[in-house]
């Protein structure tokens, strides 16, 4: 059984880092910015530019094709040392 961990804000480098889509969604807001927004449709871009996955719809009735497995796309947050 996997112990519930506690979610507390996390800062890196003097930036909060968001810990899911919604929380980097309300650091936009507060900030008066759109860079997490940005970072995240740069990310998406590049995985569809390299081709990298077939995007099939969010919870789409669609099986994979055989052989192939569904997966979720999956963030994980963070900041440059460099900013």
């Amino acid at each position: 059984m996997q112990a519930k961990l506690k979610s507390f804000p996390v800062y890196k480098n003097g930036h909060k880092v968001p810990c899911n889509h919604q929380q980097a969604m309300d650091l936009d807001w507060i900030n008066g910015n759109t860079k997490w927004a940005d970072a995240e449709k740069l990310e998406k871009n590049q995985l569809f530019e390299y081709e990298t996955f077939d995007d099939r719809g969010h919870r789409s009735s669609n099986r994979a094709p055989d052989g192939y497995k569904k997966i979720n796309l999956h963030f994980v947050y963070d900041v440059k040392h460099d900013g």
